[in-house]
């Protein structure tokens, strides 16, 4: 007899032994350990999150989303916030901006003299304008 294990993760035997499953893998009844007469006891359950189709925020990575949000609140701090949606010819002006930091990059030169920020930072954040603005028209 076999029973579902989707969402367990250690099987348990009246003998002592315990046997660790892998998710939706059946096991058997009976303890596998050679010569033990050991049966199932009991299961110890893990929880269950459905989330295989969700963006992995835990993918960006974690040094250059703190350096992108500290030139964010500078820029708040400095015009306002949310002031890049207000900046006349914006798309223009942000690109611009986001190769001045990349030529600055290629160039070695790895902190804005301004902010003391890393570069990569700022062009990121010029293009997070950017694709803010076109998902936001793409999206209504």
């Amino acid at each position: 007899m076999s029973k579902n294990t989707e969402h367990c993760d250690v099987a348990h035997f009246n003998c002592g032994h315990d046997l660790r499953l892998k998710p939706g893998a059946p096991f058997e009844l009976d303890c596998k350990v050679p010569n033990c007469l050991g049966e199932y006891a009991s299961l110890d359950f893990c929880g269950v999150k459905y989330d295989d189709d969700k963006p992995a925020f835990d993918l960006i990575p974690p040094h250059m989303e703190l350096e992108v949000a500290r030139v964010l609140t500078v820029g708040a701090k400095k015009y306002s916030p949310d002031n890049w949606r207000h900046v006349p010819d914006m798309r223009r002006r942000y690109l611009a901006a986001a190769k001045r930091h990349i030529n600055a990059l290629q160039q070695d030169i790895m902190c804005d003299d301004e902010t003391g920020l890393h570069h990569a930072a700022h062009a990121v954040c010029c293009l997070m304008f950017l694709g803010e603005v076109e998902l936001e028209v793409n999206t209504d």
